[in-house]
């Protein structure tokens, strides 16, 4: 988990610079807020998979489920409603974390 919110934290950093210097702009930034969510939680689901040795969409799921209920406690406090749109954000990530982990086992067993 402290891996996924480091990459996440890193490139959200960088996303911050560029949008700074007018590098990247409007609906590029957004789309890219996204792929960095995407990414990240990928990545630390892979991570999170190639430790596991069975059941890794099971543990992908279980990941996923804490990311969202901490994002989605910190959308309640912050942002005070929830639409059919961060629905389905949840869903994407929930199927990213799943998706992440089942290829992450399935490399472990493959290197094995």
């Amino acid at each position: 988990m402290i891996f996924t919110i480091s990459i996440y934290l890193l490139l959200l950093l960088l996303l911050t610079l560029f949008s700074y210097l007018n590098i990247i702009k409007g609906t590029t930034l957004t789309t890219l807020k996204l792929v960095i969510v995407i990414v990240s939680l990928f990545i630390g689901a892979f991570i999170l998979g190639k430790k596991m040795n069975k059941k890794g969409w099971l543990e992908g799921i279980k990941f996923g489920i804490i990311i969202l209920i901490v994002l989605n406690i910190i959308n309640l406090i912050f942002y005070h409603h929830y639409n059919i749109g961060s629905i389905i954000y949840n869903l994407i990530l929930l199927f990213t974390t799943t998706l992440g982990s089942m290829i992450g086992i399935t490399k472990n067993r493959k290197t094995s």
